[in-house]
């Protein structure tokens, strides 16, 4: 079947749980591929989120592919101004049912005093799973590095934090973690590594929410 066949058949549009697919037919040899964009809340357009599951169908309204969307990350553009203004942001957005990000809800990297994950000290390319009722890994582990140079009309800025040595790719997310009495985990989004840095200070430090 043909990606504008599949197009056509499903519509351009998807919508469920509060999220959008839009579905755009690109030609490459032989059958083309069919490039799938997600649109959902976002810190301009906030919404609720219910995980969902998206299947397109064949001609004959048999399934040809399914996938479930089990969060949904919302980012706030620019520096969170400080952890507890971090935390303010998620707990009044939408107002409610979204939360501040875990480190597993970033990465399964593992890291100095972090051994809660999987891979060491980058993240594992690896779709999430729950083990033990957590969930193992999250948005960089599945998605990459999350900025507007690989997702353009994303609101995941591009930005250096800290000294520029450590790579233009860079940039650092508060994480609801706490490391000890004064520090939290933050995750970094160029490879996923997890860090600590004092919850008073870093008001260039970022901030992304996730629900459910």
């Amino acid at each position: 079947m043909k990606a504008q066949d599949i197009v056509n058949t499903n519509g351009r549009t998807i919508s469920a749980g509060g999220v959008t697919l839009t579905l755009n037919a690109e030609n490459t040899l032989p059958t083309g591929l069919v490039k799938i964009n997600l649109t959902g809340p976002k810190e301009g357009h906030p919404g609720s989120f219910i995980p969902s599951t998206f299947y397109l169908h064949d001609k004959n309204n048999d399934p040809l592919y399914s996938f479930r969307l089990e969060r949904w990350y919302v980012t706030k553009k620019g520096g969170a101004g400080g952890y507890q203004n971090a935390v303010a942001f998620c707990d009044n957005f939408n107002g409610g049912g979204y939360r501040m990000t875990k480190v597993l809800d970033f990465t399964n990297a593992r890291r100095g005093n972090w051994q809660n994950g999987i891979a060491d000290l980058f993240y594992k390319r690896k779709i999430s799973y729950k083990m033990n009722g957590y969930w193992m890994g999250g948005l960089f582990s599945e998605w990459g590095r999350m900025t507007q140079i690989y997702y353009t009309d994303s609101d995941w800025e591009y930005f250096l934090s800290g000294d520029p040595s450590w790579g233009d790719m860079r940039g650092y997310y508060w994480t609801s973690d706490k490391k000890d009495e004064i520090a939290q985990y933050v995750v970094e989004t160029n490879i996923g590594i997890v860090g600590a840095w004092l919850a008073s200070e870093r008001p260039d430090y970022r901030v992304a929410c996730v629900s459910p």
